[in-house]
């Protein structure tokens, strides 16, 4: 295809009378998926409300929607069903190229196509608001990761049943991930937030401070994921609900990316969905090789392209057992959903499902990771596993010298497990339940 840089929108019938329009058959598109971010104010770097503007940009636009880079939702279709799918056609994608191509003409502006409904989420009622007590101006450029430390306020157990994000500033805020640290390691995360001064502390890809150094495997920090947020998601809203037990913490992991924007303040907040009861009660299972973060056995040398796979059954492991309580899913498991993390290093992930009968169902494939679009992926139904059944995530890292060069990391070191930015991480955080 051919497409000029400045390419002019076409205002009268340049093109044959079977192109592609704006107002009939590309607004519709660009309206439900790329205004939420390209718009005067918001995170990304310039607007797509106009055709005027999306033309101008007909070569970058081209590649970006063709080769799916954008919107940024990166799961693989043809595999396990998901909700909240911001997926574009097949079709779509030949619309809004064909437009490019026909030399962007208007259309009738008084007939405008139909609006595209996209399934978002979204909550029914918050019961309490959290954000820190004060505005935090990023003192790193242009990525910022810091981490905030908010006080539960309930004081019974309680089940978190929905959850949502209020960005404070989205001309800087690229994404938001929130954490649940139960009573018993409370002060390590108030600890966190005494290394460093002002509000909140440097975290990255967790809770945990950026410069914390466990001193063995019992001493990592045990958070439960709540939800996550970038720019175009909505609240989510389960049936189920995570319990939250008096005196933990929220922490709220905020992904700053201030570049041309310096001096910019945020005081992002999370609203919360509560119940006293649910149907069932949720657990997050971080999956992952338990060994992994002890260090050693997940080692991604310098130059290499490195896989990394777990295989085992759910049921009994020691993931379950420190992460969902000891809890006895010997009746079977409910998987409700995935969020998928690796760090700057991760290119692909596939998370399996291993039947006791020889079949196999990919739960999520992320062919093309990007750490800086991180969603949780809910499935449409949840997938149900019995005993005999396996998990297996699979990641792929780049620790190449073109992969470094491109992240802007300088030369690439030899890598392993860790919390730090230049570590790296493999996990499906994967929301469960009983039956």
């Amino acid at each position: 295809m051919r497409y000029l840089a400045g390419s002019a929108v076409c205002l009268v019938a340049c093109a044959s009378k079977d192109a592609p329009t704006w107002h009939q058959d590309v607004a519709p598109i660009v309206d439900a998926y790329c205004v939420d971010c390209h718009a005067d104010g918001g995170i990304a770097p310039f607007p797509m409300d106009s055709p005027q503007a999306v033309s101008q940009l007909a070569p970058a636009v081209a590649e970006v929607v063709g080769e799916r880079i954008m919107p940024p939702y990166y799961a693989e279709r043809g595999h396990t069903p998901l909700a909240y799918d911001r997926f574009l056609t097949d079709a779509q994608i030949d619309t809004v190229l064909a437009w490019l191509e026909a030399d962007a003409p208007l259309g009738d502006a008084d007939e405008p196509g139909d609006a595209i409904e996209v399934q978002t989420g979204g909550l029914s009622r918050f019961d309490v608001t959290l954000q820190p007590d004060e505005p935090y101006t990023p003192q790193l450029s242009p990525d910022d990761y810091h981490c905030f430390v908010l006080d539960w306020p309930e004081t019974e157990p309680k089940f978190v049943t929905g959850f949502e994000v209020l960005p404070g500033n989205p001309v800087i805020d690229h994404h938001v991930v929130a954490y649940a640290i139960g009573p018993s390691q409370a002060d390590q995360v108030l600890a966190f937030d005494d290394m460093d001064p002002g509000p909140g502390y440097e975290c990255f890809g967790s809770a945990a401070h950026s410069r914390w150094e466990p001193d063995s495997l019992v001493d990592q920090l045990r958070q439960v994921y709540l939800g996550a947020w970038t720019p175009g998601v909505t609240g989510l809203e389960f049936a189920n609900g995570q319990r939250i037990e008096p005196g933990s913490k929220i922490v709220l992991q905020v992904h700053y990316f201030t570049l041309g924007n310096e001096g910019e303040v945020d005081q992002t907040a999370v609203r919360l969905k509560l119940d006293d009861a649910v149907d069932a009660e949720a657990f997050y299972m971080p999956w992952m090789n338990i060994l992994w973060p002890a260090g050693g056995s997940m080692q991604i040398p310098a130059g290499r392209i490195t896989e990394h796979e777990h295989q085992a059954s759910p049921f009994g492991s020691l993931n379950l057992d420190v992460f969902a309580g000891g809890e006895d899913f010997s009746d079977g498991m409910l998987l409700h959903s995935v969020f998928a993390h690796m760090h700057v290093l991760g290119r692909r992930m596939t998370y399996t499902v291993h039947r006791a009968d020889g079949s196999e169902q990919v739960l999520l494939n992320v062919p093309r990771y990007d750490f800086d679009w991180q969603q949780e992926y809910v499935f449409a139904e949840p997938v149900l596993l019995m005993p005999g059944d396996e998990l297996s995530v699979e990641c792929e890292f780049d620790n190449t010298a073109e992969w470094i060069a491109e992240k802007g990391l300088g030369e690439p070191v030899d890598v392993d497990w860790g919390e730090g930015s230049l570590d790296e991480m493999c996990v499906a955080h994967t929301r469960i339940t009983h039956p």
